[in-house]
């Protein structure tokens, strides 16, 4: 604020330079454009003087002429002497000689000059005989032989037939008249009144800048003053500022520019502040938390329900870690934070986090992390929506444990059927062991060993129902949320053989091909036998309809590319091209009622998004169908189970 007053307090001072600026430039080019305009007016005024002198004396010369003639032919030459020295008195004539015809002088002003020959070779004589009769002038600016500039004029005086009593007709000339004119006092005029029309022009100049300064300061710079102070209100924030914009010159088209300007500027920022609270009004309604971290991951701004899930207020959290607010008041980011892998990436980052509320109960978020890029298409900052998915979570985990409750009691008969035969081994081992005891045979060596061998078989037989207990229990217990490194093949493995018994009574074969040793992966045990148990019995269930010999069901792993994959392919009808989207929705099945939930592939679709994998369908009408699933290898780390 400081140094925009400072600047405001600068301008007039910069305009006063300006306005001075301007006056000096205009001086400068008034005398440039004057000096020589000023000698060429000298001149001209000197040549005009000399032209004034000469028309002045060239008709004193001629009257002179008429009285030298006059005295002449009256015979009195004592006239003619008083007339030159009248002349002489004058203070304009400097000098008056008369020449003979040769060249001598006969009358002089200047008693010493009578009787001296004047040559025509003399520098004042050769101003004119060097040129040609018809280019001499009259009169002209001599230096005579005193060295004094003179104005010269020559009049000839002609031999007339009035004379020819006294001179000799032949003669052309009687004599020639010189009269030299000082020169002093017209260069004084001269130089007179050069000094006057310099002293006005000395005077004019400051006036004139001084007008053109007053001028410029009215129509520019006072006008110009109120646009700069328009646009430092306008940069202070103050858009209700207004530039002079009267009258109809550019000056008050750059005004009305820059209000209109200003004025559109006014309306665009209106209409930005009424969408970022549209917006931030938007942003607040939702459920979802919602924030925005920088690169050091401390928070930019976030919505109401992110500020009310901390139990802060808005301007506590702004620009502290998101970890520390976020995550209970833990101090340390994430051990997989995403958001930094967006940073890193530049890749929508998603991921499951458990963290407690302000009772101390865990609550389960689902996290998405989108970047936020420049004009460079750097990430500057990520936005991290958490979405509340713990009452999700629990629908999900109950509506898949009932699910799997479903596919047990599909597996009843079969799972009866196989505890059925080790019962009836362990109920025969019995009845011979009472026979032995009712018969005394455990007195003997043999009967000994005979009791040994029931006992044998009968541990052997309560292991083998124990382990499809084992298998059952696996199955049929609700999901912890813990995840631990899963052995696929194994799980394949022992949930295919709890279906032995539905694929020999449907009469469809059960092969598996996997790849040994298969890639661990790292999720819930229970969620992936689920997913097999359900893709399988899919699979029975449309194979047994096989049209084309015994049904076959064939589950393959293989490990490509980073992906583990998981194919379960039948030999059944096939399905539908219209039904492959619809088959994975909630409810959706063409079994006979009472024969399913509708839930088994649905749910499988759940647990794969669950494991970040994928799974597709190619079917192939009256032929048979494949689910292939594909999830990442994680290579196992170690520690305590992680929770999702």
């Amino acid at each position: 604020m400081k140094s925009r007053r400072s600047s405001l307090l600068r301008i007039p001072g910069r305009f006063r330079g300006l306005k001075i600026r301007f006056a000096g430039g205009v001086g400068v080019l008034l005398l440039l454009v004057g000096a020589p305009f000023f000698y060429l007016f000298y001149t001209l005024h000197r040549d005009r003087s000399i032209d004034s002198l000469n028309q002045a004396t060239t008709d004193m010369s001629r009257l002179l002429v008429q009285a030298i003639e006059q005295s002449m032919f009256q015979s009195s030459p004592h006239t003619l002497t008083d007339a030159v020295a009248q002349l002489a008195d004058s203070e304009l004539v400097e000098r008056v000689l008369i020449v003979d015809k040769t060249g001598r002088v006969a009358v002089s002003t200047d008693p010493r000059a009578v009787g001296e020959l004047v040559s025509r070779e003399s520098p004042t004589c050769r101003v004119c005989h060097e040129r040609s009769p018809a280019s001499r002038a009259p009169a002209t600016i001599v230096t005579d032989e005193r060295g004094v500039e003179v104005f010269r004029t020559m009049r000839p005086v002609y031999n007339r037939p009035a004379c020819h009593g006294c001179h000799q007709p032949g003669d052309r000339l009687n004599g020639v008249l010189m009269v030299d004119y000082s020169t002093t006092a017209a260069r004084a005029r001269v130089t007179s009144d050069m000094w006057r029309m310099f002293g006005l022009a000395v005077i004019m100049m400051p006036l004139t800048l001084l007008a053109i300064a007053g001028l410029m300061n009215r129509l520019v710079v006072r006008r110009v003053q109120g646009l700069v102070r328009a646009t430092q209100r306008v940069r202070g924030g103050d858009l209700t500022a207004t530039a002079p914009s009267r009258g109809d010159d550019e000056l008050a088209v750059l005004g009305e520019s820059f209000n209109a300007m200003t004025e559109a500027l006014r309306d665009s920022i209106h209409e930005i502040e009424r969408q970022r609270s549209y917006l931030e009004h938007l942003i607040d309604s939702m459920e979802e938390q919602v924030c925005v971290v920088d690169g050091s991951l401390r928070i930019v701004t976030a919505n109401r329900s992110f500020v009310t899930a901390a139990g802060l207020w808005k301007g506590a959290i702004i620009g502290q870690p998101c970890a520390a607010v976020a995550h209970g008041g833990g101090g340390g980011p994430c051990e997989s934070c995403p958001a930094r892998a967006v940073f890193a990436t530049g890749v929508v980052q998603k991921t499951h986090v458990m963290v407690p509320d302000r009772e101390g109960h865990e609550r389960e978020y689902e996290v998405f992390c989108s970047p936020l890029r420049d004009a460079r298409g750097t990430v500057s900052q990520v936005i991290e929506v958490r979405r509340d998915v713990t009452e999700r979570t629990s629908l999900e985990a109950n509506l898949r444990h009932s699910e799997r409750l479903a596919s047990l009691g599909l597996l009843a008969s079969g799972v009866s059927h196989e505890i059925n035969n080790p019962l009836a081994s362990i109920g025969a081992c019995v009845d011979g062991l009472q026979r032995q005891v009712q018969n005394g045979c455990c007195d003997t060596a043999d009967g000994r060993d005979t009791v040994l061998e029931y006992l044998g078989l009968v541990s052997r037989e309560t292991m083998r129902a124990k382990a499809i207990t084992d298998r059952l229990l696996i199955l049929s217990r609700p999901s912890t949320g813990l995840v631990g490194v899963v052995d696929l093949n194994r799980a394949i493995e022992e949930t295919v053989s709890l279906l032995k018994f539905q694929a020999e009574n449907a009469r469809v074969v059960l092969a598996t091909e996997l790849q040994d040793p298969v890639p661990p992966i790292v999720a819930d045990e229970g969620q992936v036998r689920q997913l097999v148990l359900n893709l399988v019995l899919n699979a029975l269930q449309a194979a047994s309809a096989a049209s084309r010999g015994p049904g076959r069901v064939s589950i393959k792993t293989r490990s490509t590319n980073g992906m583990l994959e998981l194919a379960v392919v039948d030999n059944g009808p096939g399905i539908e091209p219209g039904q492959t989207k619809k088959i994975f929705e909630p409810f959706f099945s063409h079994r006979a009622s009472g024969q399913g939930t509708g839930l088994g592939l649905f749910i499988v679709q759940t647990i794969v998004r669950g494991l970040q994998g994928t799974i597709r369908v190619s079917s192939w009408p009256g032929e048979g169908a494949a689910f292939i699933v594909e999830v990442p290898i994680h290579e196992p780390q170690g520690g305590t189970p992680d929770r999702r």
